[in-house]
């Protein structure tokens, strides 16, 4: 193997955001290799060496059987742009350490070889396998030894470019578009006994957020991507920095930044308008039995309920959260004067308000 209600606007953002975050594939500490799939050779959990923890994975060590390869895949891993790391170990003359990243199948991936300074053949190589098409990318003097723990980090970036880093230090680059799809990643050796430990990926996405009001009445409402990019897909076609909708549902946005590095967001928009109802704009507490008292009448059963009345000076002068509450135009005991008066009320999360004209 190769290897006419009265609307209000709410404003609601959405607190989703797609900035990288490192994902901790795999430390070798559960005791088993339950998530990978053994594809030839040897692979177990080894006691020594190890980078932490008690327990690290030991690769190869069979130099003069039929197949001196060995390689497993993760069974649930997927990615393409971002951040592989691995710490890895060589131990012995003909020992190689080979990483797999966007491994699609057994002729569709890219591999980094790792050979020490001290093997017999010292290399640090770059090579992608495409179908029947196996090519290196990149070969350089590896830069590291035998006997150590050493870190590969291996960037997978949005413009295609690749970049290679040994203990922290860049060793390759070069840009590759050959396999854009998400795959899984292996490891693997070549004869004598290789190890790896502490295996982790960062994905590369652009952050993007939708912003703005999600609820609509009557009107259109726009929403737009929380920051500016090369290019905007809404799932309702627009284009734009922005989009304007007036249809209930699910919208999603996907961007892709400078860089090439693909964003996406979605926001559920719904249609919600206040209850109809009735707000006398005059009334008499003059207890003749007509227009004696003020309250709200909504159309409908309101679950919360908040009601103001305030002077024209600031003043609040009544409050109530009961809806069938009536204020008889006193305050403090006393008859308020005859003028003009504000409400505010909350009805179920709409702000609403009016004035009213108290007469004697």
């Amino acid at each position: 193997m190769k290897t006419k209600p009265l609307q209000i606007s709410l404003a609601i953002f959405c607190l989703f955001t797609s900035l990288a975050q490192s994902q901790t594939i795999e430390t070798f500490e559960s005791g088993n290799l339950d998530n990978w799939t053994v594809l030839v050779g040897n692979a177990a959990l080894a006691g020594n060496p190890v980078l932490g923890g008690s327990n690290s994975l030991q690769l190869g060590g069979n130099p003069l059987g039929p197949e001196p390869n060995s390689m497993m895949t993760h069974k649930t891993f997927a990615g393409t742009h971002g951040r592989y790391q691995v710490y890895f170990y060589c131990d012995g003359p003909e020992a190689e350490f080979n990483f797999f990243f966007q491994y699609l199948g057994p002729e569709d991936y890219y591999q980094v070889t790792c050979k020490a300074t001290g093997t017999n053949a010292p290399e640090l190589r770059l090579s992608r396998s495409f179908g029947d098409n196996d090519e290196t990318l990149a070969s350089v003097n590896p830069g590291f030894g035998l006997g150590d723990w050493h870190e590969l980090t291996i960037e997978r970036r949005c413009d295609n470019e690749i970049i290679i880093l040994i203990d922290g230090t860049e060793r390759i680059s070069v840009t590759d578009p050959g396999i854009a799809m998400p795959g899984t990643i292996g490891l693997g050796a070549y004869s004598e006994f290789s190890y790896a430990d502490d295996l982790s990926f960062e994905a590369f996405s652009a952050e993007v957020s939708i912003v703005g009001d999600t609820l609509f009445c009557n009107d259109p409402i726009i929403l737009e991507a929380s920051d500016i990019f090369s290019e905007y897909l809404w799932s309702n076609g627009s284009n734009r920095i922005s989009a304007e909708t007036e249809e209930a549902g699910i919208l999603t946005l996907e961007v892709i930044d400078v860089e090439g590095c693909v964003g996406r967001d979605s926001v559920q928009v719904l249609t919600f308008c206040p209850s109809f109802f009735y707000a006398p704009n005059i009334f008499t507490p003059n207890f003749d039995g007509q227009n004696d008292f003020f309250r709200i009448f909504p159309e409908k059963k309101i679950e919360r309920f908040n009601l103001k009345v305030f002077n024209r000076f600031g003043g609040m002068v009544f409050e109530t959260e009961t809806v069938e509450d009536t204020w008889d135009g006193t305050f403090n005991g006393r008859s308020a004067p005859a003028d003009m008066y504000l409400w505010i009320a909350d009805m179920d999360g709409f702000a609403l308000s009016g004035s009213l004209v108290l007469m004697r």
